[in-house]
């Protein structure tokens, strides 16, 4: 038996050999993994269809089962123009890493072994051998190529349209088991990822995305862009061109090993509340591969609502994908005679009359998870209708609290103080509006939310308690809570 390491060949008997290969896990095969063979050529360039688990060629037959694939391959009948196969396992539809199949045992002619381990592979696909013909001689090498976006991506970069999606599920993952999906809910992403919640409306928003990524992997980093300079080394600065507050500031992390994760991040999210033009992720991802994030291969797009008609993906290409709850497209008629409304100066970027504590940081200089530690004495009546208030970008552990608060039984409400102005009408039936907490001298505001509407009010602030307006605790007779 001859034992193969990955980049060892040996010849083959003859054109016709059969293959058998073994998962670590049962009922793998056709339900969360697959099988692919392409015929190509010595460029890897494709010269006829792909064979898949559900899609036989004339010059190969499957058997076996869903723990293990054989397979009887006939080389001398592959399409003109090939003289190699490449023999590859994939996650359908990408939807999670080729490491929750555990192993694979492929077994070539009964006497060519192929061990590999997977359990800390975290691509989508990977290429585990190759069939090729040298001076009329038949071989097989043994491989460990991974390709991190899957079949699909794999395909279309040597030039070869193929559907890695489940056959009997082709809008979801591995049919009726587990899904497996990042936290877009969508395509899988290759770590280190680096997850960026832009500031301010979607600070909050990214951390839950983080969160919800992290719960099942530990290789990825949360980061904020901020309006509020930590006196830290800065990593690059972008422009949301079309907002009120146009400047975004991306701190390199001090601590070292949150830093070469950062810097090693090999996949980007970036999840703000919507995306009008695109612009705004075009312009960041292109100021952080310039600041030298050298290694991204994938930039995924996490928004609520999405405008841009796929405008970062056609820039980007094939590595980028747009992620949404909702996606659609507008238009205005100009109105001449429309008033031009009295818009606010609030794109402000500086440290402000109360500079931030550092120690307290929840994602400016990068975190792997943020601590639940607002109030941790604080208690509640059950049925209380307690609204928890956070400001400007320190929403997360304002939110953490709100949860905790929940859970012991109030009736918990959220919302948080900011620079945006909005105008009132639709959902916006009131507004408060009062000076900054950071020592700015800018407005901020509150919608929405009106004196006496809850028993209870907590305004949370990463500033000190004299920081806060009086105008805004009188207004709602709030308590503040400090992140000490």
């Amino acid at each position: 038996m001859k034992l193969l390491a990955p980049g060892a060949n040996t010849a083959l008997a003859n054109a016709h050999c059969t293959w058998n290969l073994e998962s670590g896990k049962s009922s793998v095969f056709g339900e969360y993994a697959a099988v692919a063979l392409l015929a190509v050529n010595d460029k890897r360039q494709p010269m006829g269809d792909p064979a898949l688990l559900h899609q036989e060629q004339s010059w190969m037959e499957w058997s076996g089962g869903p723990q293990d694939v054989g397979c009887t391959l006939r080389l001398d009948r592959l399409p003109a123009g090939s003289d190699r196969v490449l023999l590859m396992v994939y996650v359908y539809a990408a939807m999670g890493p080729v490491r929750d199949v555990a192993s694979l045992y492929l077994k070539v002619d009964a006497d060519i072994e192929h061990r590999l381990d997977l359990r800390d592979n975290g691509e989508a696909a990977i290429i585990i051998g190759e069939f090729y013909k040298r001076n009329e001689q038949w071989k097989f090498r043994a491989l460990s190529e991974g390709s991190a976006y899957g079949l699909s991506a794999f395909g279309r970069k040597i030039g070869l349209d193929v559907d890695d999606r489940h056959p009997r599920h082709p809008s979801g993952g591995s049919g009726g088991g587990p899904r497996h999906e990042s936290a877009t809910g969508t395509a899988f992403v290759v770590g280190p990822v680096l997850v960026i919640g832009m500031a301010e409306t979607a600070v909050g928003l990214g951390a839950g995305v983080h969160r919800a990524y992290s719960a099942t992997r530990s290789d990825a980093l949360y980061l904020v862009s901020t309006r509020h300079p930590t006196g830290s080394e800065l990593f690059a600065r972008f422009e949301e061109e079309h907002s009120h507050a146009s400047a975004h500031l991306i701190h390199l992390p001090v601590d070292p090993a949150l830093r070469e994760m950062m810097l090693g991040a090999r996949s980007l999210v970036l999840v703000d509340d919507e995306a009008s033009t695109g612009k705004t992720f075009i312009n960041l991802h292109q100021a952080l591969v310039e600041a030298g994030l050298s290694n991204i291969e994938r930039v995924v797009t996490c928004v609520l609502t999405d405008w841009s008609a796929g405008a970062v993906s056609t820039s980007m290409g094939a590595v980028a994908e747009q992620v949404s709850l909702l996606q659609g497209s507008y238009s205005f008629d100009e109105d001449v005679s429309a008033p031009l409304p009295d818009m606010p100066e609030v794109g402000t970027v500086a440290m402000g009359d109360w500079p931030l504590v550092t120690a307290n940081d929840w994602g400016r200089m990068g975190v792997l998870s943020v601590a639940d530690t607002l109030a941790p004495g604080l208690s509640v009546q059950k049925g209380e209708r307690v609204l928890v208030v956070g400001t400007s970008e320190f929403v997360w552990r304002p939110f953490l609290l709100a949860e905790r608060l929940e859970k012991a039984g109030a009736d918990v409400h959220f919302s948080s103080t900011s620079r945006s102005p909005i105008a009132l009408g639709h959902a916006i039936d009131h507004a408060l509006s009062f000076s900054d907490n950071y020592g700015l001298g800018i407005p901020n505001f509150l919608y929405n939310v009106r004196p006496g509407q809850f028993d209870r009010v907590l305004i949370c602030t990463e500033t000190p308690r004299q920081a806060v307006p009086a105008e805004l605790i009188e207004a709602l007779n709030a308590e503040v809570i400090c992140d000490e």
